[in-house]
């Protein structure tokens, strides 16, 4: 997508720079800008800002650990960059679910994120590899020939979560 973003401060972008030893500039994203979820999977109006495509990502610890069964080195939850991680349930199961609460907000799961290569960077090293998309495609590659890692999610309400509430499903996709 081309967006329009609004420089911070110059001072700012040099103490990046200077620390990154790259070019930085620090930017946010306006409220009053519009970037749509894609209209395909959108429920009212929802739209996201610099996050990839969608506002959330959930990810079940038990499809991290599914996943690490079969990789010679594990890798952290935080390659996939999620918002919502939750813990117990089976490997995988967020990729059925459709409506679901956290404590008073509704949730809505859209579709499974299609992974990009940024999950094959070692964030401690900054290098790339090719896992762990080189296993999952061998068990998580959909018809579309895309490898998938998680459920894209759109919040239906916009209250406070917090860590340890109870996630409730109330619908399964079809």
């Amino acid at each position: 997508d081309s967006i329009s973003v609004v420089q911070i401060r110059k001072e700012y972008d040099q103490w990046f720079s200077e620390r990154m030893g790259s070019g930085c500039r620090l930017v946010f994203f306006p409220e009053k800008n519009s970037r749509p979820v894609d209209p395909n999977y959108r429920i009212g109006n929802e739209h996201v800002s610099l996050a990839d495509g969608y506002p959330f990502l959930i990810i079940g610890e038990e499809s991290l650990n599914n996943l690490n069964l079969k990789l010679s080195a594990p890798v952290p939850m935080n390659r996939f960059r999620p918002n919502m991680v939750f813990s117990g349930g089976k490997p995988y199961e967020e990729d059925t679910w459709r409506n679901f609460r956290i404590g008073e907000n509704r949730f809505a799961g859209v579709k499974p994120c299609a992974r990009c290569s940024i999950p094959t960077i070692d964030q401690d090293t900054g290098e790339m590899g090719k896992e762990p998309s080189a296993t999952l495609s061998k068990y998580r590659r959909g018809e579309d020939g895309k490898v998938y890692f998680g459920q894209n999610v759109v919040a239906l309400d916009h209250n406070k979560i917090s860590i340890g509430q109870k996630i409730e499903i109330e619908s399964y996709s079809g």
